[in-house]
């Protein structure tokens, strides 16, 4: 219908008249100027024009909150952080007691393939998590941050407590490992039987690392330049050692040379082992590529940090696992 115009309080006023019902008009445009203009500040503020540029104050505040942390705690980077932890994780136990039963049992030309193998399957993996993670902000929280937020939460909440799990048993490989080396180099046994030995070494071991975790393992980065320095020495004198060594053929040591290359290039598989059976028990030794991304909360840009240091480290690891295996080949 046509606006009827009245005059109420001495202001005129119009009016529609809609289903027997009368709509204020004024009314009306002033609600609707309100609600527009009130989308205008909202826009405004959004795209921080006007309102004293609040998206610049606001991003300030970040900035200084985000100092203030940075300040409190330190924080690593791509090589003292990503890289040293890849390595340190990567060069375990397997290195040193199982590279050379697999060189003896896959001969050198296999164990360079199993190297080659191993490495290009944690490049894969490394390749999908550098996706993930300069795909966003990573937080804090290692594989765990990176699976749920990539796959959800009620996947990556099953994955993650396999994924600790996994490290878990990681832990009682590598507990083991050392244990094994420790009794070897004993006169003495503590126990009178060496298995128990290996127990008894474990569980002391162990409770120093739960201690460690309990504290915190912010001061053990700290040392990382350290261990990896005597990580670095150990396997330089296992190189040097190969060929400076006198031979002892006593103890299968003949000495480098090119007829014992000739002799070593191929496999000769024993105790009923095969290739993928030597393959499965080698490839935990190139495993260690998460370590870098369970430190994201302690990192400077773990975005940056993570690839990059995981790539590099997983370079470095295969040129030295096959340097060590022609190296124990050739002697």
């Amino acid at each position: 219908s046509l606006p009827e115009e009245l005059t109420i309080n001495g202001r005129s006023q119009r009016f529609h008249t809609f289903d027997g019902k009368n709509f204020d008009m004024n009314n009306y445009t002033s609600n609707r100027t309100g609600k527009k203009r009130k989308e205008e500040n909202d826009y405004t503020i959004a795209k921080g024009e006007g309102w004293g540029d609040l998206e610049n104050k606001l991003k300030e505040l970040e900035q200084a909150k985000a100092e203030d942390s940075d300040a409190s705690q330190p924080k690593f980077g791509t090589w003292n952080g990503v890289f040293v932890s890849c390595l340190l994780n990567i060069f375990g136990v397997i290195m040193f007691l199982r590279l050379p039963w697999t060189v003896g049992q896959a001969g050198i030309l296999l164990t360079l393939v199993i190297i080659f193998i191993s490495n290009v399957v944690t490049t894969i993996t490394t390749l999908s998590m550098s996706a993930i993670c300069t795909n966003g902000a990573v937080k804090a929280g290692g594989a765990y941050y990176l699976i749920s937020r990539s796959l959800g939460p009620r996947v990556g909440g099953p994955i993650g407590v396999m994924f600790s799990l996994g490290q878990a048993v990681a832990v009682a490989l590598y507990v083991i490992g050392f244990c094994e080396t420790v009794v070897l180099l004993s006169s003495d046994p503590v126990t009178g039987d060496d298995l128990n030995d290996i127990r008894v070494f474990g569980i002391m071991v162990v409770t120093v690392l739960l201690i460690m975790a309990y504290i915190g393992t912010g001061w053990v980065i700290k040392l990382q330049i350290g261990l990896l320095g005597l990580l670095v020495g150990s396997i330089t004198s296992v190189l040097i050692g190969s060929v400076a060594t006198p031979p002892n053929e006593d103890k299968g040591f003949v000495g480098p040379g090119g007829s014992t290359i000739s002799d070593n290039a191929g496999p000769e598989f024993r105790d009923g082992y095969d290739f993928f059976q030597v393959f499965a028990v080698f490839f935990p030794a190139v495993t260690g590529i998460m370590a870098g991304a369970n430190i994201s909360g302690d990192l400077i840009n773990p975005s940056e940090n993570i690839p990059k240091g995981t790539l590099y480290a997983i370079m470095v690891s295969t040129v030295v696992y096959m340097a060590m295996a022609i190296a124990i080949g050739a002697v």
